[in-house]
């Protein structure tokens, strides 16, 4: 008897040791998608330091303040490769300072290090003209950079992107006498460096971003504002050798030539993203209208 169980039990073990074994089996698969494309959500934020475009003149203020609007458009670059564009979700308030960026994506893979521009993917400061609408929509550049943390199924995120202001925005107004009461009404204006410090375009490369620079021209569509705001990038800003002296050549509502200047104070050089008021500046005259003869007329 002991004998014949023994032999089943042999024979049991003989045809379970013939099973295959099977393997186990991932119950959540990487999922790839098909069309080699993924959404991107990047969360967003406004350097407290920053200043945007809401000029806020309650009270005693009157200063630029940060904040996010859902028309921006927010670029991605790798390298000097232009990936994508990312719509904006502000957050909540009326002038929220952070935002979620979302967008669709290829080429990207885990530890891939990023670059967001905003508000547009070509980088330049000419063509203004005075308007602060204008410069809010094509001029107000601020960067920031992440890396690539997760990709999970279709999706990517990166760690936390915070935007800096790339420039500075000045306010001018002028004055054609120490006597005059009211404002020059101003065609265009030339703000010159003296160190050919002012960027006129930037363009990315591997090795990062390189700099054409010149005067920067205004030209005001109706010739007759008294108040012009610009967008200046000066590369001297942050580092030891943050002087300069600017130059101005106006051509007022008259066709005269007027011209003023003076040095830029370290202060305002420290870094970029402020706001600077330079209000009834007192301007020679250097030419007159075009009828009109004078000894001092240099063009």
């Amino acid at each position: 008897m002991k004998r014949n169980m023994f032999f089943i039990l042999a024979i049991a073990c003989m045809m379970a040791g013939c099973q295959p074994v099977e393997d186990l089996v991932d119950p959540t698969p990487t999922v790839t998608p098909t069309d080699g494309k993924y959404t991107i959500t990047i969360q967003a934020s406004k350097d407290a330091g920053t200043k945007a475009l809401y000029l806020d003149q309650s009270g005693t203020k009157d200063q630029l303040n940060a904040y996010w609007k859902s028309t921006e458009e927010v670029s991605i670059f790798k390298d000097n490769a232009d990936v994508a564009a990312l719509g904006v979700t502000p957050g909540s308030g009326d002038y929220p300072t952070t935002a979620t960026l979302t967008g669709t994506v290829s080429g990207l893979a885990k530890d891939d290090a990023l670059t967001l521009m905003i508000p547009r993917k070509t980088w330049e400061y000419t063509g203004q003209d005075g308007n602060l609408a204008t410069i809010e929509t094509n001029y107000d550049y601020a960067t920031a950079s992440v890396t690539v943390n997760n990709v999970s199924g279709t999706n990517i995120t990166t760690n936390a992107a915070n935007f800096q202001n790339e420039q500075s925005i000045y306010r001018f107004s002028f004055k054609a006498s120490s006597s005059a009461t009211t404002l020059l009404p101003v065609k265009s204006m030339k703000v010159i460096s003296a160190n050919n410090a002012l960027v006129q375009s930037r363009t990315l490369n591997t090795g990062g971003w390189d700099d054409v620079c010149g005067p920067i021209e205004i030209n005001v569509p109706s010739g007759t504002e008294t108040v012009l705001y610009a967008s200046l990038r000066n590369n001297r800003v942050g580092t030891s050798t943050n002087t300069d002296t600017y130059s101005i050549d106006i051509i007022g509502a008259d066709n005269a030539l007027y011209v003023c200047g003076g040095n830029i104070p370290s202060s305002v050089m420290g870094a970029q993203g402020k706001f600077i008021s330079l209000q009834n500046i007192e301007v020679s005259q250097a030419r007159f209208t075009s009828n009109t003869t004078s000894t001092n007329q240099v063009w």
